[in-house]
C-alpha cells in the first residue's frame, strides 16, 4: 500500500469557486447585499462591478475618496473576506465561529455554524454568509450591532488590521508546509520588505507566470487564507480526511482560532496559521515509520 509521501497531490491556487450560471451568480449577490446590510451595517450597499460589494456612505474615519477603496468592500467570491467578515460579527455579539469541510460528502461538502444557526452546501462563501444571516436575524433588534457601528473591530474584511500575527512563528509554519504537505521540496521563506511568502524554483511549466526566473510562490497571511483552505482541501481530499477551523471571539488576539486536520489540533492567532500548522502535524502522523495511508492513527483513543 502506498504511504501518504508517495500519493500524487495537485494543488492549485485558483481565485475562490465563481457559480457557473449567471442565475447562481445573482443569487449569491443578492445574498451577499443581505449579509452586508444586516450583519455589517452598511446600509447603503450596492454591487460594484462584477467583482465587490461596496458601502457608499460617508464616513466619519475616512475621507470619502478613499471610502470604497479601503473603507467598506467586500467580495463575495472570495473567502478570505468573507470569514473575516464574519470574525467581525462573532467579535461584536461574542459568537463563536465553526467551519466543517468533509470530503466525498456530496453535495454538502462544507458545513457552517455561527451561534446555534448551521448550514451546509458545496459552496464555503454561501453556507457562511446563510449561517451568519441566520444568527443575525433570530437576535432581538434590541441586541443587533454591526460591525460599522462598533469600534471593537474594523468594518472593512477586505483590509485587515493585522493580517501577519507572529510573523517569527507563522513564517516558519508555511515553510513547513510547503515542504511537507505540498511537496515543495525547495521552498524557502522570502521576506519582501516585511511581506513573507513561500517561494520555489520550478520547471517552466510549473511557473507563475511565463516569464523568467521560473517560480511559484505561496502567500499564506490571513489577507490569503482562501490559497490556504484551498491547499488545505486539496491535501485533505488526496487522503480522505475532512479539517475544521473554529474562532473563540476572546477579546484577544492569541489562540482565537483553533483548526483540526484529521486527529490533529492546533490553535494559532490567525485562521492560515492554525490551519498549517495542524497539516503539517497531520502529515508527520501519517508519514511516521510503520504507518499507511490505511492504518488508523490510535494514539488519542480512549481506554
Amino acid at each position: 500500500m502506498e504511504s501518504s509521501k508517495d500519493l500524487p497531490i495537485t494543488v492549485d491556487f485558483p481565485e475562490a469557486h465563481v457559480p457557473d450560471s449567471k442565475h447562481c451568480d445573482a443569487e449569491l449577490y443578492d445574498l451577499a447585499l443581505d449579509f452586508c446590510r444586516e450583519c455589517l451595517g452598511w446600509s447603503n450597499a450596492s454591487r460594484n462591478g462584477h467583482r465587490s460589494i461596496v458601502e457608499n456612505k460617508r464616513r466619519p474615519e475616512c475621507p470619502h475618496a478613499w471610502t470604497k477603496i479601503n473603507g467598506f468592500q467586500l467580495d463575495p467570491h472570495d473567502i478570505s473576506h468573507l470569514i473575516d467578515a464574519a470574525r467581525q460579527w462573532s467579535d461584536v455579539h461574542g459568537c463563536s465561529l465553526f467551519i466543517a469541510y468533509s470530503p466525498g460528502q456530496e453535495p454538502n461538502l462544507w458545513s457552517v455554524r455561527i451561534a446555534a444557526h448551521a448550514f451546509s452546501g458545496h459552496t464555503l462563501n454561501a453556507a457562511l454568509m446563510r449561517a451568519c444571516l441566520a444568527a443575525n436575524r433570530a437576535m432581538p433588534s434590541t441586541a443587533q450591532l454591526h460591525p460599522a457601528d462598533t469600534p471593537l473591530t474594523r468594518s472593512n474584511p477586505a483590509i485587515l488590521a493585522e493580517p501577519w500575527g507572529d510573523v517569527r512563528a507563522n513564517g516558519p509554519i508555511a515553510l513547513a508546509f510547503c515542504k511537507e504537505c505540498l511537496d515543495w521540496t525547495d521552498a524557502r521563506l522570502i521576506n519582501d520588505f516585511g511581506y513573507l511568502y513561500v517561494k520555489e524554483s520550478v520547471a517552466k511549466e510549473l511557473a507563475d507566470t511565463p516569464l523568467p526566473p521560473w517560480d511559484r510562490s505561496f502567500h499564506f497571511n490571513e489577507n490569503h487564507v482562501d490559497k490556504v483552505i484551498n491547499a488545505v482541501r486539496k491535501w485533505s481530499d488526496a487522503r480522505k480526511t475532512g479539517f475544521t477551523l473554529e474562532y473563540f471571539p476572546s477579546g484577544s488576539a492569541t489562540d482565537c482560532w483553533r483548526a483540526a486536520v484529521g486527529p490533529s489540533a492546533t490553535c494559532g492567532d490567525l485562521a492560515s496559521a492554525a490551519l498549517m500548522s495542524a497539516c503539517v502535524s497531520a502529515q508527520h502522523r501519517l508519514t511516521l515509520p510503520g504507518k499507511t495511508e490505511g492504518h488508523r492513527d490510535r494514539s488519542n483513543d480512549q481506554p
